[in-house]
């Protein structure tokens, strides 16, 4: 099995970007749900103490915000433990913003050190969240209590397991054998077939673009862990430029891999192609219909056409 790599940020501090690195590839048999292999002990292991020696050289400004992890002197793995991996990673993001829209924030080199070590740590217990441990079923029914409990394969919102399983009233009141055809591969909207067997024409819909779905997701993805800088996605600068800049307009982070699924299906279903991207990105930069069909070697009609017919949440403000 291939693991999926923790994203660590490019200006993380070196002690913590060398003990995450070790945490990712220890991190094969380990899950929250593993009592031997607990992802608390090998936080425990692998980065209290490096956590510890980082808090020991931050100036006072940063401990003002309280990023857990980043702060006091408690132990990470114990706030993972008492908080919770989820609340734990939002309450990172929360003060991380804080700390980014405050005055103190100069985004100075020092500063920059600070956010990517804060938004590795993101990435470390997004890690742990998302990694599914082997399945095993119960032993007084056929139900496989740890089934991948997953987002959707085709957008950004959970499986149908994983909204009942993560909604305990909603999952007492269902039966065994409804929960053994709940689908754990997809939503309810992008379940193949319904309940009376009749395909489902949003599945049907979905897969003839999954390939183009994939394709942006992962551009996305990419391109959130480093939002400010051009990733050469495609070779083309405006469609590069366009992905980054709807990333900036949308602050989306690795962290919001539902929010930026979803932002990909929808590219996906509007059919936003990199054609019409480089219109939008070259529209957004102040050039005029004309000059846009002059350098993409197309009539003006259809830029006209071309930007009448996309949604307001692809159009960029870059001014």
């Amino acid at each position: 099995m291939v693991l999926k790599q923790i994203t660590i940020w490019q200006n993380c501090d070196p002690g913590v970007r060398a003990a995450v690195e070790r945490f990712n590839d220890r991190s094969g048999p380990f899950s929250l749900a593993s009592k031997r292999y607990s992802f608390l002990r090998l936080i425990r292991e692998e980065l209290d103490e490096v956590l510890a020696a980082y808090r020991d050289q931050l100036e006072l400004k940063y401990m003002l915000f309280r990023v857990p992890g980043l702060y006091g002197q408690q132990p990470f793995s114990r706030i993972v433990r008492d908080v919770g991996v989820r609340a734990t990673e939002d309450e990172i993001r929360r003060t991380l913003r804080r700390f980014v829209d405050s005055m103190i924030c100069v985004q100075d080199e020092a500063d920059g050190h600070f956010i990517d070590t804060a938004e590795t740590l993101v990435g470390v217990l997004v890690h742990c969240r998302c990694k599914q441990p082997r399945r095993k079923k119960s032993t007084d029914s056929h139900l496989n209590l740890q089934r991948p409990k997953e987002l959707c394969r085709l957008c950004g919102e959970p499986s149908e397991y994983l909204q009942y399983f993560g909604d305990p009233d909603a999952w007492d009141l269902v039966d065994e054998e409804e929960k053994q055809r709940l689908s754990h591969k997809y939503c309810h909207r992008h379940r193949p077939r319904f309940r009376d067997g009749t395909w489902n024409y949003e599945y049907r819909r979905a897969m003839r673009n999954r390939e183009v779905f994939d394709l942006e997701a992962s551009r996305l993805l990419r391109q959130s862990a480093q939002p400010a800088e051009v990733k050469p996605h495609t070779g083309k600068l405006d469609v590069d430029l366009f992905i980054m800049n709807l990333i900036a307009q949308t602050t989306l982070q690795p962290a919001d891999e539902n929010k930026i699924r979803n932002l990909a299906r929808r590219l996906a279903n509007y059919r936003i192609s990199d054609r019409k991207k480089q219109i939008l990105m070259l529209s957004a930069s102040g050039f005029k219909q004309a000059d846009i069909a002059r350098r993409l070697g197309v009539s003006r009609q259809a830029v006209s056409k071309t930007l009448a017919s996309i949604p307001d949440e692809f159009r960029l403000d870059v001014s």
